[in-house]
């Protein structure tokens, strides 16, 4: 992508799952060169004032964006890319511009607005994206799917003999997560289903969630520790069906439908709205009601080979391509 060759490219984004890693390894491999910031000052502190004060807590950004300032004062780039972008202000960015005199604004989101109110920052950038369609629609925005990274690309299909697991569950505690993942565990229990499920929360998070929000948490649906990258791949590998539960009233598919898809691995998921892509096939893909429980038991045990096409209008690269592209 020769528009990208050269370029400096000021990314303001999320930490998530190191996700921005291989972005800006990406972007960096077009030839541009990058400098990363997290969007916010990720520390207790900040998490303390956004829980108690939102005073406090916009000073405490607005401290955080100066220092960014001054580090970038003496530099010049071509695009300001933001991936997400929790707690950028209008003012930050005008700031940006300023430096900057002809620096393109480019902005993608990957949660929906019901969840992340970011209206207002969109008439502050050139060129505006989400991974939901129905914001896309709303808000007259740019509708981009997610992506997978290359690592999760497979080429050999799925060994029948390799699998132990019926179902897997790997995520974050959120929303209605833990009632799901309760009720698949007794509906596995009792059509004697292997189900592999990690559901992730921070201790902090859990006392957070016990005494202050006075929530209900049993200890043995959840875990306190992560993952690392090898044991996800030997679980997935190990896995029939991958079960994908989206945030509630979050349209735009997760990224770990696509990493599942690039799998060849069949995928169960709350999601109604996958039935509106291309590459819904109901023998590879179950839709189910996150409020009734109903699942489907042949499609679980079914141990077919899978294998999804066209995905490469999914990879990261492609999606890079469509946000820095000159129309």
């Amino acid at each position: 992508m020769e528009e990208l060759k050269g370029k400096k490219v000021l990314f303001i984004g999320t930490t998530f799952f190191n996700y921005h890693v291989a972005i800006k390894k990406e972007l960096e491999n077009r030839g541009s060169i990058v400098d990363f910031y997290n969007e916010i000052e990720d520390c207790f502190e900040r998490k303390f004032y956004r829980a108690i004060n939102k005073k406090l807590l916009s000073k405490f950004d607005e401290h955080y964006h100066q220092k960014l300032l001054r580090d970038i004062q003496a530099k010049s780039y071509d695009y300001l890319f933001v991936l997400h972008g929790e707690g950028l202000t209008e003012s930050l960015l005008s700031k940006i511009k300023s430096l900057n005199k002809n620096i393109i604004f480019i902005m993608y989101q990957w949660d929906s607005i019901i969840h992340f109110d970011y209206t207002h920052l969109i008439p502050c950038f050139d060129k505006v994206f989400t991974f939901d369609d129905i914001d896309a629609n709303k808000y007259g925005i740019n509708f981009l799917p997610l992506f997978y990274i290359h690592e999760y690309k497979t080429n050999s299909d799925n060994k029948i003999s390799d699998i132990i697991y019926d179902v897997a569950f790997i995520g974050s505690l959120h929303s209605d997560r833990y009632q799901i993942i309760k009720r698949i565990i007794d509906y596995s229990s009792l059509n004697e289903l292997n189900f592999f499920h990690h559901l992730y929360i921070s201790k902090l998070s859990y006392l957070k969630q016990k005494y202050l929000h006075r929530k209900r948490y049993s200890d043995k649906y959840l875990k306190f520790h992560t993952l690392n990258k090898d044991k996800i791949f030997e679980v997935i590998e190990k896995s029939n069906c991958i079960l994908d539960i989206n945030e509630k009233g979050q349209n735009g598919l997760t990224i770990r439908t696509f990493e599942m898809m690039v799998q060849n691995k069949k995928i169960i998921t709350t999601n109604q709205n996958i039935k509106n892509y291309e590459f819904y096939d109901e023998n590879s893909i179950l839709v189910i009601d996150r409020e009734s429980g109903i699942f489907n038991t042949d499609f679980i045990k079914n141990k077919i080979s899978v294998k999804y096409k066209n995905l490469d209008k999914y990879s990261l690269s492609n999606w890079i391509s469509t946000l820095f592209r000159n129309d």
